[in-house]
């Protein structure tokens, strides 16, 4: 499910970028939070879509405040 989740961040959709940003960050166990980020950035040095950039980086930051939280 979260890979399908994850799939929908790189959509040319401002919105449906931030809203399946929250989708993925919610289906992220807390113990795999640091994996998943580390999964992001290494998926973003590869990429050079704008959309899937802006995408990983608001579930990054998602995952991140849950992390601070």
């Amino acid at each position: 499910m979260r890979s399908f989740v994850k799939t929908l961040i790189r959509s040319p959709v401002y919105f449906l970028r931030q809203l399946s940003s929250a989708a993925f960050v919610s289906l992220v166990p807390q113990i795999v939070t640091m994996e998943t980020i580390e999964e992001l950035v290494t998926e973003l040095l590869k990429s050079k879509e704008a959309n899937f950039i802006h995408g990983a980086m608001v579930s990054m930051e998602m995952l991140i405040n849950r992390c601070n939280e």
